[in-house]
């Protein structure tokens, strides 16, 4: 059994349907502190990266333990390309942002629909890369990159 703390992070996505999953199948080696639903990401996500939660939150979902400022944020597949830059637009213009890794699916690589089957893919390839990243030292640098799962 780890006694390791698990990695805190951020995640956003379409439904809290699917966030429920997410959520539940990264733990124990990652901590979702806050989820913020896609339709409300260009507000919400620029408070949170000021490690403030947003007052009314468009989700309840997440521990809510800010003990530790998140290491990644993670986006989910109800993204566009445009949407995420509109996201990223929100971020830079607002003071006191702290840059931290973004991660996002890759399109291009297949999926089955979204789902419960959806939400056990995407999260296998979501762990994958958020342990990649530690390994490399890339969760503890300020470094606002985009990096494909």
């Amino acid at each position: 059994m780890s006694t390791a703390k698990p990695i805190p992070i951020l995640v956003t996505g379409g439904t809290e349907k699917v966030g429920t999953i997410v959520i539940s199948r990264l733990q124990p080696e990652y901590e979702v502190i806050h989820f913020t639903l896609a339709a409300t990401a260009t507000t919400e996500v620029p408070i949170l990266l000021k490690g403030e939660v947003p007052s009314p939150s468009s989700s309840n979902l997440g521990s809510g333990n800010w003990s530790a400022f998140p290491k990644a944020i993670v986006f989910g597949g109800a993204y566009e390309d445009s949407q995420i830059e509109d996201v990223r637009r929100a971020v830079a213009e607002t003071d006191g942002t702290k840059r931290i890794p973004w991660l996002r699916v890759d399109r291009s690589l297949p999926h089955p629909p979204i789902g419960p089957e959806y939400a056990a893919v995407i999260v296998d390839r979501m762990k994958a890369l958020l342990g990649k990243l530690e390994g490399e030292g890339k969760l503890d640098v300020e470094d606002d990159s985009i990096h494909l799962f």
